[in-house]
């Protein structure tokens, strides 16, 4: 038997690492309709953390003896998931809600770097992310932002693509009770 193929996930041009990644597309799409965001760029430019490290070594070529470069340490390169420029719409929404707990050192004149996540991390993502998240900001001073978006739909809400099954058309369990944007707006 062969390995198990993980399913692609396409949007439009891209091609996405997650379910949880084309869900929060589906809360930014909204938050774009709503003014909330003026625009986001999927996988924005790479950190460049550590460049590689190149040694001379000595080899034997037939009777001769001849230095090489050899690759002794390679480059380490953090790629974020999301750079997104909010409004002050959005900002407005925050003042009024509790919403630190994903929006840490928000600024409504940056761009918010963000990385998604799911609620389980099989393979230790979470504790790499951790490391290259106090990597980037060392380096270049930039706080990347951890989202899980199962938590951030329970705090703000759900994006309407989201709470239905694709195929069936059902309300996905986890999603049932949550808030939907309208409503979150209306209390504005």
């Amino acid at each position: 038997m062969g390995k198990n193929k993980k399913s692609k996930i396409v949007y439009k041009d891209s091609e996405l690492d997650s379910k949880e990644e084309l869900e929060f597309i589906y809360w930014l799409n909204e938050c774009k309709d709503a003014g909330l965001i003026e625009n986001y760029i999927y996988q924005p430019e790479e950190y460049l953390l550590f460049d590689k490290i190149v040694v001379v070594k000595r080899v034997k070529k037939g009777k001769k003896e001849i230095d090489k470069d050899v690759t002794l340490l390679s480059a380490h390169i953090y790629s974020p998931d999301f750079s997104i420029k909010f409004t002050e719409k959005f900002n407005e929404l925050y003042l009024k809600n509790d919403w630190n707990k994903f929006f840490k050192f928000f600024n409504v004149n940056e761009q918010f770097i963000c990385d998604i996540k799911g609620s389980f991390s099989r393979n230790g993502g979470d504790r790499s992310f951790s490391i290259n998240q106090k990597w980037v900001y060392q380096k270049y001073g930039i706080y990347i932002n951890k989202i899980v978006p199962v938590d951030l739909f329970k705090t703000t809400w759900v994006p309407e693509l989201a709470r239905f099954t694709p195929k069936k058309k059902q309300i996905v369990e986890k999603y049932k009770n949550l808030k939907l944007l309208n409503e979150i707006l209306k209390g504005c």
